[in-house]
């Protein structure tokens, strides 16, 4: 049989799993476009640059959840950061990957990522 429909409530417990086994994000230094095959950041299977891996909150709303991240500004100065990804500490897994316009981190700066995750 194939399933052709998942319900409210199986959406609703699928995005309970994500919330509970996504528990950090970091920042890398590789622009290469995301593939499916990616296993880490900076072209290798590190989840981040040293001193960016960081907890995230979550917020669960129905068939959602918001993951939030956030660097301090004394963390991770002097890199040119050009990609975001979640993973699990435990699973030792990325879970996603996105890259963007170059940012060049310093002090004066603070990088705040939200990542939304929906399942229709």
């Amino acid at each position: 049989m194939v399933v052709k429909m998942i319900v409210a409530d199986g959406k609703s417990m699928i995005i309970d799993q994500i919330a509970n086994i996504i528990n950090q994000g970091g920042l890398g230094t590789d622009d290469t476009a995301p593939a499916e095959s990616d296993t880490g950041l900076n072209s290798n299977t590190n989840f981040g640059t040293s001193g960016t891996i960081k907890s995230v909150s979550s917020t669960v709303s129905t068939k959602q959840v918001v993951f939030d991240y956030n660097l301090p500004s004394t963390d991770g100065n002097g890199n040119t950061y050009k990609e975001f990804g979640l993973s699990s500490s435990s699973e030792s897994k990325l879970f996603n990957r996105q890259t963007f316009a170059d940012l060049s981190k310093t002090s004066s700066i603070e990088i705040q990522v939200s990542c939304a995750i929906s399942i229709e």
